[in-house]
């Protein structure tokens, strides 16, 4: 299944209720299911919260999830609520050590292998990939320790398939450039998954 990206400006639903902003939606961008956080507000003044948004799913026949919050354990020792937008946050300062901490988990980019212009010097290889071959956020402009694996198989980038190969990652304006300890074998047809470490 491969994700689909449907943007509505903002200044066409920020003065639409709870109800009506559903029903774009519904109707206008198709969705047959939605998620959202048990702390999700939606609509003008966010008048909607979670609750509201299972009725209007039922009433009109879309399956919603709320899913509980997320808490991890601040540097303080304090239970803290972690959410999207500031993991994005935190991913656009290029503070990967802090996104890794909330995920639980290294952050994984992942992109076609098809997508991009590899070149090779000596022993060492570089790999530019322009941004827009990214099918997840890529992180703000800096450089990065990373560790690459390839993938057959968007289900099974989580544990990768080739032998992982540390690097470093320079994300740009325009391109991340990936250099390796080793050249990397990029198959056309795989997928390469680059964990920031």
């Amino acid at each position: 299944l491969e994700p689909k990206e449907v943007v509505i400006p903002f200044h066409k639903v920020r003065h639409l209720g709870p109800e009506d902003f559903v029903k774009v939606l519904v109707h206008e961008m198709g969705a047959s299911g939605i998620v959202c956080g048990e702390n999700y507000r939606f609509g003008y003044q966010a008048a909607g919260d979670a609750n509201l948004l299972r009725e209007l799913g039922s009433k009109y026949d879309v399956p919603v999830e709320v899913v509980e919050l997320v808490e991890v354990e601040g540097r303080d020792g304090e239970e803290k609520s972690i959410s999207s937008s500031q993991i994005a946050r935190f991913m656009a300062e290029g503070r990967m050590s802090l996104v890794s901490e909330m995920l639980g988990r290294h952050y994984r980019l992942v992109a076609g292998c098809g997508e991009g212009e590899g070149t090779t010097s000596n022993s060492d290889a570089v790999v530019r990939l322009p941004l827009e071959c990214f099918r997840n956020m890529v992180p703000g402009p800096g450089t990065y320790p990373v560790s690459m694996t390839t993938s057959s198989d968007e289900t099974t980038t989580r544990g990768g398939e080739g032998q992982a190969c540390p690097g470093t990652a320079r994300v740009g304006e325009a391109d991340l450039v990936l250099e390796c300890d080793r050249r990397l074998v990029l198959d056309r047809e795989a997928l390469l998954c680059i964990d920031f470490v």
